[in-house]
């Protein structure tokens, strides 16, 4: 679904694209644009809320399609907020969320170095463990 797409459909179901006149206004205009903006981002507006109902079924076939589209997005950022979006974190789906969290911090250049740095005090304490119990003298 394109933007236009979902600007049109909403124009369809009397959406207010209006400037709002009080703070009360504000804030609520500034919720829904966040809540649109993250739905625009999914890309999920219309494909899985059209499949399936509003019982318990529909609702866990509908998850169960997020969260299987979402493992195949490639950018992590993205996933997270997928996951973030639909509370994948709070439920039975925790698996996947730390999954990217894993991901997320072994990928990054700042972990790789941290990775170098203990993997040399770990390389360090096993030679001074053998030094130990071989009772070896260094020069």
């Amino acid at each position: 679904m394109t933007t236009r797409d979902l600007f049109n459909e909403l124009s369809e179901s009397n959406f207010t694209f209006t400037k709002p006149c009080f703070e009360s206004e504000k804030a609520f205009l500034e919720d829904q644009k966040k809540s649109m903006d993250k739905l625009i981002i999914c890309g999920l507006a219309e494909k899985t809320g059209a499949k399936y109902s509003l019982t318990l079924d529909g609702k866990k076939a509908k998850i169960i399609g997020v969260e299987k589209w979402a493992k195949d997005l490639n950018d992590i950022d993205r996933r997270v907020l997928v996951y973030d979006y639909f509370g994948f974190f709070n439920n039975w789906y925790s698996l996947p969320r730390l999954n990217i969290i894993i991901k997320r911090s072994v990928t990054s250049k700042i972990s790789k170095e941290m990775w170098v740095i203990i993997k040399v005090f770990i390389i360090a304490f096993i030679f001074y463990i053998i030094k130990e119990v071989f009772d070896i003298k260094l020069n």
